[in-house]
């Protein structure tokens, strides 16, 4: 063997050769001269350093080393024509697995209906969602795609923002109807709001509404670290909760769960996809992405216009309205 290498091309000719039963054959139906053809089997035995085919002009037969050298060669030749079919009905039919992770709040406000749409457009595809609520770098824990809210850590990944997950404030009606409902943002410091932040510290939530961005200093006698207990305590009549405003009313507890200052929602984080940054990433990859931004811009704010004024605190804001009556 004169280099070390085998042309892959000269191969593939060499099998073409032998299926089509000799160089005549073989170069009508690759449509080359056959001058070439008979050139890339001299080259390829050339190379090989061995007679693959027995020059004779009434018959075409293969010597020992021919017919070992095909078995193999065909077999490689079929290999490859069988990975290059699969990446073609990759495209059209895309399967495979993508893992997705995502916060708890993040991924029961926009993922259901997204993911739900997307098996059932592409059967053959699996999706592994983690609902976690420590960060997670989608190149250094090994996702295809990660949402996260809040200040995002540094990363070679590919940042797209989706939009901001706005919330509402939600009680049940038999909660209402023991404690009041609320009629104006400040009236819910007088209510058992179920907290979500870290003991010990005054939770405040901020409104927007008609009379602009509002803070109001909140308090209760439950505290609540996952948004489904949340949920479930809001649901045995616990108090006011405040949750996405996307949450899948198909489960019973939320059904049961009325909002309350319909006009006012409490102002969410910006949602953000993180992606590694890949030249050609997997198609279900890209397809589940680009359905993840598409359903986001129907129903996550995208742009939020700065407040003119700092958030104005409830007590104060009444104090003043009362001063003006």
């Amino acid at each position: 063997m004169d280099s070390g290498r085998v042309d892959f091309n000269r191969v593939a000719t060499f099998v073409r050769i032998v299926e089509a039963g000799g160089v005549t054959a073989a170069a009508a139906t690759l449509k080359l001269p056959k001058s070439s053809v008979s050139r890339s089997l001299t080259q390829l035995e050339a190379e090989l350093g061995a007679e693959l085919v027995v020059r004779n002009r009434r018959k075409f037969e293969l010597t020992a080393a021919g017919r070992a050298f095909y078995d193999a060669a065909a077999k490689g030749i079929a290999t490859v024509t069988d990975a290059g079919d699969e990446l073609r009905r990759a495209k059209d039919e895309p399967h495979g697995l993508v893992r997705i992770a995502a916060p708890m709040d993040v991924a029961t406000a926009v993922l259901p209906p997204v993911l739900t749409s997307f098996v059932r457009r592409y059967p053959k595809v699996q999706v592994d969602l983690c609902v976690t609520g420590r960060p997670v770098d989608p190149v250094r824990d090994g996702f295809d795609l990660v949402l996260a809210t809040g200040k995002l850590t540094d990363s070679s990944a590919k940042v797209r923002a989706i939009g901001a997950i706005d919330r509402g404030v939600f009680a049940t009606e038999a909660y209402l109807r023991a404690r009041g409902t609320p009629r104006r943002p400040s009236d819910l410091a007088a209510h058992d709001c179920i907290l979500r932040g870290a003991s010990g510290r005054r939770e405040r939530w901020e409104l927007s509404g008609p009379a602009g961005v509002v803070e109001v200093a909140v308090d209760g006698h439950l505290r609540v670290d996952d948004l489904f207990g949340a949920i479930a305590v809001a649901a045995a009549d616990g108090g006011l909760v405040v949750l996405p405003l996307e949450m899948p009313a198909s489960d019973p507890r939320i059904a049961s769960l009325v909002r309350v200052l319909p006009e006012y929602v409490v102002l969410g984080g910006v949602a953000h996809l993180l992606y590694p940054a890949r030249r050609h990433p997997p198609l279900p990859v890209s397809l589940l992405c680009d359905a993840i931004l598409q359903h986001a811009t129907g129903t996550c704010p995208q742009r939020r216009a700065e407040p003119a004024v700092r958030p104005v605190a409830a007590g104060r804001q009444a104090m003043a309205a009362g001063a003006r009556r």
